[in-house]
């Protein structure tokens, strides 16, 4: 008996996707038109890092911190738990409209933790790098803006590899839930 699986995509269109309080919006640009080169189109992405769908690397935070290139990938390929209860236990734990406080981020032992919203933490500088800095000190890897609003809470296979950017404190990500369907 073979197992299928329903794909489920859990990434942002970049384009629509809410931009942080200050960051510039995504934007494509044509640098050639088909006309200009044998029938192909050509163009340019310029974004934030942190645009749509993405992940943070300890680089954002600390100077000599992996970057997206030296990340390691294993906590952003396995079994997940989409849910609103930061304290459930799971190997990789998505929050849905839920940001974690500086004792919810101590208290996390999982391989990763993600988001709907665009941080885990409140929109506020310091809370937001306390409880980064807590979460990449014990190797807990992190996705952010994650499109879960039609995903019910259950157990999924999650799939999200960041770009390999070298020398960048994040990368964008196409984010994927597997669901087992017998």
């Amino acid at each position: 008996m073979t197992s299928r699986y329903r794909i489920i995509d859990i990434s942002r269109e970049l384009f629509s996707a809410p931009v942080y309080l200050g960051d510039t919006p995504p934007s494509l640009h044509r640098e050639f038109e088909r006309s200009e080169a044998g029938g192909f189109l050509t163009q340019y992405l310029s974004c934030c890092l942190h645009a749509g769908t993405h992940m943070d690397t300890p680089l954002h935070l600390n100077e000599s911190g992996a970057d997206a290139a030296n990340i390691d990938l294993s906590p952003f390929i396995g079994s997940c738990t989409v849910t609103d209860n930061p304290m459930t236990k799971a190997e990789r734990l998505l929050l849905k409209d839920c940001r974690l406080t500086p004792a919810e981020a101590k208290a996390l032992s999982c391989k990763l933790v993600g988001t709907n919203l665009l941080s885990l933490a409140k929109l506020d500088l310091d809370s937001e790098a306390e409880i980064h800095k807590s979460l990449f000190d014990r190797g807990i890897a992190i996705l952010e803006n994650l499109d879960l609003d039609k995903v019910p809470f259950g157990d999924y296979v999650l799939i999200a590899l960041p770009l390999k950017i070298a020398t960048a404190e994040a990368s964008p990500v196409r984010a994927i839930l597997l669901k087992r369907e017998d």
